[in-house]
C-alpha cells in the first residue's frame, strides 16, 4: 500500500498512478511508482540534465515494457536519490525510447515510499468480536463498490439464469411464457429457487401475469417490443440545436432508439455533417426537415417482432448472393474481422444459406429494388454494439509507406484489376469461359473481397506481380528456412504461386 504521510505534498494522483518527486544531484525530477516494475528508469534528455561527470555502464539486460514490447537501454548508472523520507544509492536504466521515469518495487521499498504488507487482519468495530475469517474475507468485493454491479448481475444470473424463460438483468427479472400454465411453473421454480438463496423481492413492485411490461428501457408486449413512449418525448420535445455540443447530444438520445428508426443513418447524415471538423456551424432549412423527419419516425416507431420466431428451428435462407453460402460454412476463427461480428450475431440460429438467383425471387427481388437511396458510407450495418475486441485486419501489421505502395502496384497490376471487375459484376459460371490469366484465382473466387482499394481473399492480402519482390525480402529478413517462411506468409498473404517463389528465394539466399 501506499504510504499516507504528506499525501498532499509527496504524492500526486492521477487516477490510480502515483508519483512521487524525488532529487538526484539537485535536480527535482517527477517518477511514476510502479511496484510491479523489476527495474528504475530514467530518461536520457533528463540524464543529460544532471550536473557533474556521470558514469554511464554498458548493460546487457533485455527491459520488457508491459505488454511485451522491448525497450533498448543506453547504460546503467548509479545514482543517489532522495525524498522526504530517506535517501539511498539506486542503479537507473538509462533510454531514450522510455516515455516516463519510474521507480520500481525494491527502490519504493527502500524509499520507503510503500510499505509491504505480508497480511491482512480484519479490524471489528464491536469490541469482543474476533478478527474476520477468511471465509468473511472471501465474501466482500475485492475491487471495492466499482465491481458491485458487475458481481450482482453475476450472482442472480447464476441463482435464476439456468430457469428457461427467465431473463435477469441487474435487478429486474422478466418471465415469460406462453401460456399461463407455463407461467405458474416458471414463476414456482422462480421462487423456491429464491427461498433456497434467501433472495428477498420488493413486492411493491412486483407484477404478475400482466401483457404490458416497462424492462430496462422498452416495453414488452405480447406483439412484441417497441420503444417506450418517454424516452420518444425526450427526442421530440428537444428543441433546435444551437451548435454542435447541442446536436451531439440529440443523435446520442436517439441512438438508444436507433433499432425501432427504419433507415436511421440516413435520416441522420445531414445532420451529422454538420459535426465534421472541417464544416462550420450552419443550421440550414434542410438541417430542420431532417430533424423533424427524425422525430415524426420516432413517434411512428414499429413493433419488433421477438427472435422467438425464429429461434430454436432450422431455417433456410434464400439469398442472390452466392458468397454467402461460403460465409456461412466458413469457421468463425477463419473468417474476416468485419464479418466476425455478423456472424457472431447468428451463432444463436439454425441458418441454411442457400443460393437463389434474384431472379427468382420475385417479391424480394422487387422490393430491394425499390428502396429508397441509401447513404452507404454512413449506415451501420451491425445493429447491436457486440465487436470482436482482439480481431485486426491483416492490412493493420503493414506500415503506411508499404500500404501505399502495395495500393498504387494493384492499381497498376492488369490482372488484378481484372479479378475486381468481375468481382463486382459477377464471375461466369464456367472457369473454361474466363481469361485463362484470371484460371487461378478460381477456386478462390467467392473468398475474394475489396478493402480500401486492396484485394483480399478471406482475411488474407493479394500481392500484386510487381509488389511481390518487395514482399519476399520483406519475409526474409530474419533468414528463416522454407517452411517457417512459407507459414508466416500463409497467415496473411496470397497469391497463385506463392509457396514456389518462396522456396526459389530461400534457395539462393547465401546466408
Amino acid at each position: 500500500m501506499i504510504g499516507n504521510e504528506n499525501k498532499k505534498a509527496a504524492h500526486q494522483a492521477k487516477g490510480t498512478v502515483w508519483h512521487e518527486t524525488a532529487t538526484i544531484r539537485g535536480v527535482a525530477i517527477n517518477f511514476k511508482l510502479d511496484t510491479g516494475a523489476d527495474a528504475n528508469f530514467l530518461l536520457m534528455h533528463m540524464y543529460g540534465q544532471l550536473p557533474g561527470p556521470i558514469q554511464l555502464r554498458p548493460t546487457e539486460t533485455v527491459l520488457i515494457a508491459f505488454g511485451g514490447a522491448r525497450l533498448p537501454a543506453e547504460g546503467v548508472a548509479s545514482l543517489e536519490c532522495r525524498t522526504t523520507k530517506r535517501k539511498a544509492v539506486l542503479d537507473f536504466h538509462v533510454s531514450s525510447r522510455a516515455d516516463k521515469q519510474i521507480l520500481g518495487g525494491e527502490a519504493c521499498e527502500e524509499l520507503q515510499l510503500v510499505k509491504r504488507v505480508e497480511a491482512l487482519i480484519a479490524a471489528s468495530p464491536q469490541q469482543g468480536k474476533p478478527p474476520a475469517t477468511k471465509e468473511e474475507l472471501l465474501q466482500r468485493l475485492p475491487f471495492g463498490i466499482k465491481s458491485a454491479s458487475e458481481v450482482f448481475q453475476q450472482k442472480n444470473c447464476e441463482t435464476f439464469g439456468d430457469i428457461p424463460g427467465v431473463y435477469v438483468i441487474a435487478d429486474d427479472m422478466k418471465l415469460a411464457a406462453s401460456s399461463e400454465r407455463e407461467h405458474d411453473e416458471i414463476l414456482q421454480k422462480v421462487m423456491e429457487r429464491a427461498k433456497t438463496a434467501n433472495v428477498k423481492f420488493n413486492k411493491d413492485k412486483n407484477q404478475f401475469k400482466v401483457d404490458t411490461v416497462k424492462y430496462m428501457g422498452h416495453i414488452i408486449t405480447a406483439a412484441g417490443q417497441r420503444a417506450d413512449d418517454t424516452k420518444i418525448k425526450a427526442n421530440v420535445d428537444m428543441p433546435t440545436q444551437e451548435d454542435k455540443q447541442s446536436l451531439q447530444r440529440l443523435l446520442g438520445m436517439t441512438k438508444f432508439l436507433a433499432q425501432y428508426i427504419p433507415n436511421e443513418a440516413s435520416l441522420k447524415a445531414p445532420l451529422r455533417q454538420l459535426l465534421k471538423k472541417d464544416i462550420a456551424w450552419q443550421w440550414c432549412p434542410h438541417h430542420s426537415a431532417a430533424l423533424q423527419t427524425l422525430k415524426s419516425t420516432l413517434t411512428q416507431a414499429p413493433v419488433l417482432r421477438f427472435h422467438e420466431y425464429v429461434y430454436g428451428r432450422p431455417i433456410t435462407v434464400q439469398s442472390d448472393h452466392k458468397p454467402l453460402e461460403v460465409i456461412m460454412r466458413k469457421p468463425l476463427s477463419k473468417e474476416l474481422a468485419r464479418l466476425q461480428g455478423m456472424l457472431l450475431q447468428l451463432q444463436r440460429y439454425d441458418l441454411d444459406v442457400t443460393y437463389t438467383p434474384g431472379k427468382h425471387m420475385y417479391i424480394a427481388d422487387t422490393l430491394s429494388r425499390s428502396t429508397a437511396s441509401r447513404d452507404s458510407d454512413n449506415i451501420n450495418e451491425n445493429p447491436c454494439d457486440e465487436r470482436v475486441v482482439y480481431a485486426f485486419e491483416a492490412t493493420d501489421a503493414l506500415s503506411e509507406e508499404t500500404l501505399s505502395q502495395l495500393k498504387k502496384t494493384t492499381a497498376a497490376d492488369i490482372v488484378l484489376q481484372a479479378v475486381c471487375e468481375k468481382h463486382m459484376k459477377g464471375w461466369p459460371m464456367k472457369k473454361k469461359i474466363l481469361d485463362r490469366k484470371l484460371h487461378s484465382y478460381w477456386q478462390v473466387k467467392d473468398n475474394i473481397s475489396i478493402e480500401n482499394d486492396i484485394v483480399m481473399v478471406g482475411d488474407k492480402i493479394i500481392i500484386p506481380k510487381s509488389f511481390r519482390s518487395v514482399i519476399l525480402e520483406k519475409l526474409h529478413l530474419a533468414h528463416q528456412g522454407v517452411q517457417r517462411t512459407k507459414a508466416k506468409a500463409r497467415k496473411v498473404l496470397y497469391w497463385p504461386g506463392m509457396a514456389r517463389d518462396i522456396e526459389t528465394m530461400v534457395e539462393k539466399c547465401l546466408q
